[in-house]
């Protein structure tokens, strides 16, 4: 199996870097080493770098990825790509698996990291939204402001 997998105490997560294409052969390695993993260190988030990816599943690597007791030790999964169409396959096999909760769609490694690492309250769509506008306030903040302030004018 030529994809890496291991747990990465820092955050702590369990990170898949998937090169190249996935055989039967290799989902197969790949839901073994995940579950060695949990059993070790109990549920985890997991990141699965898609960067080096050939965006092409096998009808039998699908059902592999997408049976429930593969992802049952899993709290969030963070998938990295920064190729859409790579993106869209990802969504369609979350949304298969009933994951799109849980799951997040991100360009850089550094921002799948950050979600992981944030409460599970804030969902991923949230912390894009934030990354985007660092500098805007929260709507809520500008309610809130406005409120205190009697309006647009202060009065």
């Amino acid at each position: 199996m030529k994809h890496i997998i291991y747990f990465d105490e820092t955050i702590p997560t369990i990170v898949i870097r998937v090169i190249g294409e996935c055989s039967i052969n290799d989902a197969e390695e790949s839901v073994k080493a995940i579950e060695a993993i949990i059993e070790e260190q109990g549920k985890s988030s997991v990141i699965i770098d898609l960067r080096r990816f050939s965006a092409s599943l096998d009808k039998e690597v699908r059902k592999i990825l997408q049976d429930p007791r593969t992802t049952s030790g899993v709290l969030k999964m963070a998938m990295v790509t920064p190729h859409p169409s790579t993106r869209i396959l990802g969504k369609i096999a979350t949304s298969i698996m009933g994951r799109t909760k849980d799951t997040g769609f991100f360009k850089t490694e550094e921002e799948a990291r950050i979600w992981i690492k944030t409460s599970s309250a804030l969902s991923a769509k949230t912390l894009n939204l934030r990354l985007l506008n660092k500098n805007k306030p929260r709507q809520d903040e500008e309610y809130s402001n406005l409120h205190k302030t009697g309006g647009n004018n202060g009065t």
